[in-house]
């Protein structure tokens, strides 16, 4: 596919973005019927990324770290490791395997109000009831295209996985295939929504309104955390219940049966991949 075909899609994505966001239902009920010729979720996943990490880097380069930005609007000491700290780190280990009571899915760093991004840490993986914890992990290293595209590809492939049976045996249709090309594209514009609101957050609460204390932390709550909440949850339900054909209720019911299957299948899946996701790194930034 040459270059002007490939560009020539940017619109198409930034319609499909913009219709999950404000009518989630609707772009799933377009999607599968097809109304549109489609765009590959390959495709979308990856534009979304780029418009994300570019928004985050434009940020950077106009005002600077942003974590150090928040901490100092918020009166706190960015995170800092004196001089002496190795410049080789050690490799990511297993520190704690193990299951949670609800369920979760992304990555958090427990440490990282103490050590800075680009120094290795705690990551708590969670996918569904299941945690998987390893130690020696850089936050930045995570934070590149070739490595997020294999996270959210993971996580959408475990999502479907948790919970097409369920569906299936509360009297849904569909294919493992397409669900999962449509929960890459669920992952895709949730993550290009969070870069969206997060630097958007930054510029109007630290540069704009020049908020400080604890304002900034309600501030945070209002622009970023209540409105991707929303979205997500309610992009969640109106997809797949529109894509399975199912009740939102009966596909609550499903994501029920879904933290079971989970509990199973993340440890699983999780651990080996992560593992060579790290591994792999240094030479998907080559290859990429």
């Amino acid at each position: 596919m040459s270059l002007s075909s490939v560009l020539k899609r940017i619109p198409d994505i930034g319609q499909e973005f913009v219709q999950f966001v404000i009518r989630p239902r609707l772009h799933a009920k377009n999607w599968k019927a097809q109304t549109v010729p489609r765009v590959p979720s390959k495709e979308i996943l990856v534009w979304c990324l780029a418009a994300s990490f570019f928004l985050l880097a434009l940020y950077k380069l106009a005002f600077g770290p942003m974590t150090d930005n928040v901490y100092k609007a918020a009166g706190l000491s960015p995170p800092s490791i004196g001089t002496d700290a190795p410049q080789r780190f050690p490799r990511p280990s297993l520190e704690h395997l193990g299951w949670q009571l609800g369920f979760s899915i992304g990555v958090a760093f427990p440490q990282a109000m103490t050590v800075p991004t680009s120094h290795p840490q705690l990551a708590v993986f969670s996918f569904g009831a299941s945690q998987v914890v390893l130690s020696n992990v850089v936050p930045d290293s995570l934070l590149k295209t070739p490595v997020t595209t294999v996270l959210l590809g993971l996580y959408a492939l475990l999502t479907i996985l948790s919970l097409h049976l369920p569906a299936r045996l509360l009297g849904g249709s569909g294919t493992v295939s397409e669900a999962t090309r449509l929960a890459i594209i669920y992952y895709a514009f949730v993550t290009l929504l969070a870069s969206s609101l997060i630097v958007t957050a930054a510029v109007l609460l630290i540069h704009v309104l020049r908020l400080h204390g604890c304002t900034i932390f309600i501030g945070w709550a209002i622009v970023v955390l209540l409105p991707l909440t929303v979205v997500l949850l309610r992009g969640f339900f109106s997809t797949f219940s529109e894509y399975y054909g199912l009740a939102k209720r009966r596909l609550f019911v499903a994501g029920l049966g879904s933290i079971v299957i989970s509990s199973i299948l993340g440890p699983i899946a999780l651990l080996p991949t992560i593992y060579l996701v790290l591994w792999a790194a240094p030479l998907l930034d080559v290859i990429f």
